[in-house]
């Protein structure tokens, strides 16, 4: 990460910090926790190249009535409904969520790196509108450097930056949310331990239900109650 992108994050959350909640010691802990997280991830290149290469082996290989990978490509409808749950309230949550599940059942039908860049484009959408929604920051900025990181992951696979626009938006929220916004973080938190025990829960289950389809539901439920 150079000091242009680092300065990027700091204007980007810095600003609605001091802005929106100013208290100097908060605004010095969100920068000192990016930089923390830029120096921890010294080993970033082939820790990321070696990972992005095993998440798209998932455990549910299933095919059941000609869907493939059945539990991760069926669990994605749950964005879908969500995203119709919203459609007299919140237009554009709406078509963010459809969208993601789409995006998500395209990827999941054929797992790799170049289908995976339209799974995560969706998800830089309903995530710039949640943090405009929640955190009230402009969604056009918010969503371009969104964009940014996406292509800088795709470009380099360097997950970085784009694991820091999901990641200090939840901080935020967590610390300084409503209690819908902190039961909103706690269900996604949940949903990432599943995604990264997709195995694990996949055997303990009996093959049943895999940790990245809970995923799935658990982050679909959010658009019931945000």
């Amino acid at each position: 990460m150079t000091i242009l992108e680092i300065s990027k994050y700091i204007l980007l959350y810095g600003y609605f910090i001091y802005h929106h909640l100013y208290n100097p010691y908060t605004y010095y802990t969100i920068i000192a926790t990016i930089i923390c997280l830029y120096l921890l991830s010294y080993n970033k290149d082939k820790f990321n190249r070696d990972s992005q290469v095993k998440y798209n082996d998932f455990a549910d290989k299933r095919r059941i009535c000609c869907i493939k990978k059945f539990g991760d490509v069926l669990s994605n409808l749950i964005y879908i409904l969500g995203g119709l749950y919203n459609y007299h309230n919140d237009f554009h949550l709406c078509a963010y969520a459809i969208l993601v599940g789409i995006g998500s059942t395209y990827y999941h039908w054929n797992p790799n790196m170049s289908t995976l860049f339209y799974d995560r484009l969706p998800m830089i959408f309903i995530i710039s509108y949640i943090i405009h929604l929640k955190l009230e920051f402009d969604f056009i900025i918010t969503l371009l450097i969104g964009i940014d990181c996406l292509i800088k992951w795709f470009l380099t696979l360097d997950l970085q930056n784009y694991a820091l626009f999901q990641g200090v938006p939840l901080f935020v929220l967590l610390i300084f949310g409503d209690l819908n916004s902190k039961i909103v973080v706690c269900f996604y938190l949940v949903a990432k331990y599943c995604e990264d025990n997709d195995k694990k829960i996949y055997s303990f289950f009996n093959n049943k239900i895999s940790g990245h389809t809970i995923k799935h539901i658990l982050s679909g439920v959010v658009l019931f109650i945000i």
